[in-house]
């Protein structure tokens, strides 16, 4: 799939508010941070759930959201993380570390939007559950880290997101 640098950059776009409306429920925040101390992006993941839930298979391409993460996001968050640590000893440092959550912020929108403009060229498929799972698993392949499918994060992770797969469904290769 080519990428698409036709369509603008849509900042407020379904998928930036679904993430919005999804990360402050219950048990969200804790799984997609302790996934992603294992080395798994949140965004990609609630990427797999928008689009098992709207009909859209995982993108083949979705290589500009990849650059803008490893070259901004990543780095603004490293650079976050040590702020945090050093306004535990100096407090004053607390501005400019809310500054940066601020950017870093904003950094994943970005991000977000650059993956929603993927998903507009996606093939569609049945919504449901059954998708976000092949969505979840394709990726995890991807990412060479398919045994992170059986991680109890994750698992709840479905759960709370009601994408939870029918047991036939529940390892991966099967057919769904």
């Amino acid at each position: 799939m080519a990428k698409n640098t036709t369509t603008a950059l849509e900042l407020d776009n379904p998928f930036w508010r679904f993430a919005l409306q999804i990360w402050p429920q219950p048990g969200i925040e804790p799984c997609c941070l302790a996934l992603q101390a294992q080395g798994l992006s949140i965004n990609r993941l609630l990427f797999c759930l928008w689009l098992g839930q709207t009909g859209r298979q995982l993108p083949h391409d979705y290589h500009t959201a990849d650059l803008w993460q490893q070259q901004i996001s990543h780095p603004l968050r490293a650079l976050r993380f040590q702020a945090r640590v050093l306004k535990q000893a100096e407090p004053e440092l607390g501005s400019a570390y809310q500054a940066l959550r601020k950017a870093e912020l904003a950094c994943e929108q970005v991000e977000i939007a650059q993956l929603y403009r993927c998903s507009l060229t996606a093939t569609t498929a049945s919504a449901g559950p059954a998708l976000s799972t092949h969505n979840i698993q394709h990726w995890l392949a991807q990412q060479q880290r398919p045994e992170l499918w059986q991680d109890v994060n994750l698992q709840q992770l479905l759960r709370l997101t009601a994408q939870s797969p029918a047991p036939e469904h529940s390892q991966p290769g099967t057919d769904n």
